[in-house]
């Protein structure tokens, strides 16, 4: 029982040291692009701030949800956790691809379409579907069991 009382805290700090430090690098990065009279980047790590937090609640709400449970409350959540991680990837590429080459930024944009694509494809087409059906009657497994 105690060890569980140790685990269940050490759960608790983790993420609460990952916000410490993610708020002390923002906070960095927005007073450095204040002084330079980035406000574009500014306005961008305010986004990127608000998106993880909101996004990490997304992904708390959602896993805690039965796994083949269909409600609308999963839709939306689904959606929002699909939405804010293409936005914030995408905003990144944005932000960064004139850094590189024409063929670089090209590269980025496709690795972000790619895998934005495929998040969506994994949460709204693959989700609740069986893995594999075999005709033997062995029990069917569920792509949200094995993620």
């Amino acid at each position: 029982m105690l060890n569980n009382q140790r685990g269940s805290s050490m759960e608790d700090l983790m993420p609460c040291i990952s916000y410490c430090f993610l708020t002390t690098n923002c906070m960095s990065t927005i007073y450095k692009a204040y002084v330079h009279d980035d406000y574009v980047m500014v306005a961008f790590i305010i986004y990127v701030y608000i998106g993880l937090f909101m996004l990490d609640r997304c992904l708390t709400a959602f896993n805690r949800l039965a796994p083949r449970e269909s409600s609308p409350k999963k839709t939306f959540l689904k959606f929002a956790i699909w939405f804010l991680t293409s936005s914030i990837l995408f905003g990144f590429v944005c932000e960064f691809a004139p850094l590189f080459s024409v063929v670089g930024a090209v590269a980025l944009f496709a690795i972000v379409v790619v895998g934005c694509s495929g998040l969506f494809y994994v949460y709204f087409f693959l989700d609740d579907k069986p893995a594999s059906e075999e005709s033997t009657g062995k029990k069917m497994e569920y792509v949200s069991d094995q993620v």
